[in-house]
């Protein structure tokens, strides 16, 4: 059997066209990924923290510093940037947000988030969005994020504060 070269060309332009969309999807993606990166190290370098275990997901990047002490928290919008650091020394608590309705007979998730309970009860409580359905209409691994992230707080926060 023998390919001849025009049946080549044709077959290769195919499959590079074909493969353009997902190698400028991904290289975008980590574009980002390192642009958010070097935001939240700048944040965490002004208290004086290294970031230590972080996760991407969506649209936004979480990390907690190698001491455990600081969350940090980058997301990027259409509308805007924010940009958090939390203190867990002054914190009680971390509670997961999972806001949603039935829709007929099904839940959608409607807000995802971490609310962070302050020691101060003068103090707001911080909340964090991960996830809302007015910005993104598919979640992208957030309730998993929002589940570990509770977890690890909540395990940070009980080695913070002093046993009496």
């Amino acid at each position: 059997m023998e390919i001849d070269f025009g049946t080549l060309l044709i077959g290769s332009l195919t499959v590079a066209i074909c493969a353009i969309p997902f190698v400028l999807t991904i290289g975008g993606r980590k574009r980002r990924e390192k642009q958010m990166m070097r935001s939240l190290q700048t944040m965490a370098a002004q208290h004086n923290c290294q970031i230590g275990q972080r996760e991407f997901c969506g649209n936004y990047l979480l990390g907690m510093d190698q001491g455990g002490r600081y969350v940090f928290f980058h997301q990027v919008s259409k509308e805007a940037i924010e940009e958090r650091a939390v203190d867990l020394m002054e914190i009680v608590a971390c509670k997961p947000i999972n806001i949603g309705r039935k829709i007929a007979g099904e839940r959608v998730v409607e807000r995802l988030g971490l609310e962070f309970v302050p020691m101060d009860q003068d103090m707001p409580e911080i909340t964090l969005e991960l996830y809302n359905n007015d910005h993104s209409f598919q979640l992208r691994g957030e309730l998993q994020s929002m589940e570990k992230w509770t977890r690890l707080i909540n395990d940070r926060l009980k080695k913070l504060q002093p046993i009496e």
